[in-house]
């Protein structure tokens, strides 16, 4: 077991986890923060995409042990965000939603490149 140092929406986390955790297993089942799903487990989809420094990243395939010391971001993290609360309300108009369960990844993804890209629409 090695101990970690998480700053998870900004609060800090002190944790021991095991070499080969992965940060979407920490997130869920240690931190109990939901949003963060898990499908592919190969970090393919984009379903589990949280930001690391705010980059975002695929927590199924990143190590715990390297988010040591990092800023996290999950998808609870960005609930009072004005950007975030116009996305959501864009992603429901024009279906985007589906069945919900990949769309945190999405909305981190989509609020991501709208941070970049000012002038998209």
């Amino acid at each position: 077991m090695i101990q970690v140092k998480l700053i998870v929406n900004n609060v800090n986390h002190h944790l021991l986890v095991k070499e080969d955790e992965v940060l979407s297993y920490t997130l869920r089942e240690r931190l109990l923060l939901k949003g963060t799903k898990i499908a592919c487990d190969q970090g393919t989809c984009g379903t589990c995409t949280i930001w690391l420094d705010n980059i975002p990243t695929n927590a199924c395939i990143t190590s715990t042990i390297k988010a040591h010391n990092k800023c996290i971001t999950t998808i609870e993290g960005i609930s009072d965000n004005k950007d975030h609360i116009l996305l959501q309300d864009l992603f429901a108009k024009h279906g985007a939603i589906q069945c919900g369960f990949c769309t945190p990844g999405m909305v981190m993804t989509a609020l991501y490149f709208a941070k970049k890209n000012p002038q998209c629409t």
